[in-house]
């Protein structure tokens, strides 16, 4: 993993992740919820947590069974904290485990860790190489452009969505994911808000 893409590498994965939830939302309950507590199309935890996978883990665990063990303990950490952080900021939760076996306080459970853990494998030994040939195909001033693009509009993405969840936070159930009424919340106080601006 290359220093010189390391924020692009942060997007691509934090998009897939996103991906990821909406898709698999979508068909649980067959329909569309903007998983995550950001306007744009990410879910930077998965950014966050693959990153260090690549940078951290997968370096020192080389052989496939130890990494997986190595990321399925280390995103359980991540994840209990990231929910733990985001449940005392906004006294909501973004997801919930409390229906699946092996949880621990609904914040993480066996089935996500695992799935975690062959998934880091895949990125670390077949999906990873892949982007290195196809970024390093990019000429570097471009490669530098989009990523000091991505990383603005991420700025100003977590400055107006922190904004307004303060504005919608509400007596949300701390004990439920409420992602969808979070969502439905934003959605509506975005509205009004660009309703000024265009008036």
């Amino acid at each position: 993993m290359s220093s010189t893409n390391i924020i692009l590498l942060f997007f691509i994965y934090s998009f897939i992740g996103w991906i990821g939830e909406v898709a698999l939302e979508f068909a649980l309950n067959r329909r569309f919820v903007n998983r995550g507590f950001l306007l744009g199309p990410y879910c930077p935890i998965y950014g966050f947590a693959i990153l260090f996978v690549l940078g951290v883990l997968a370096p020192r665990f080389s052989h496939p069974i130890s990494l997986f063990f190595a990321t399925a303990v280390s995103c359980a950490i991540l994840e209990y904290a990231t929910s733990f952080f985001l449940e005392k900021v906004f006294h909501v939760r973004w997801w919930d485990y409390s229906n699946f076996y092996f949880n621990l306080n609904g914040r993480i459970c066996l089935e996500a860790l695992t799935l975690f853990g062959v998934s880091s494998v895949l990125i670390a030994h077949f999906i990873q190489p892949f982007l290195n040939t196809f970024l390093q195909s990019i000429p570097l001033p471009v490669l530098n452009t989009i990523q000091f693009s991505l990383l603005c509009l991420f700025v100003l993405d977590c400055l107006i969505s922190f904004s307004i969840l303060k504005k919608v936070k509400k007596d949300f159930s701390q004990k439920i994911d409420a992602t969808d009424l979070i969502s439905k919340e934003v959605n509506q106080e975005l509205k009004r808000c660009l309703s000024r601006f265009t008036k």
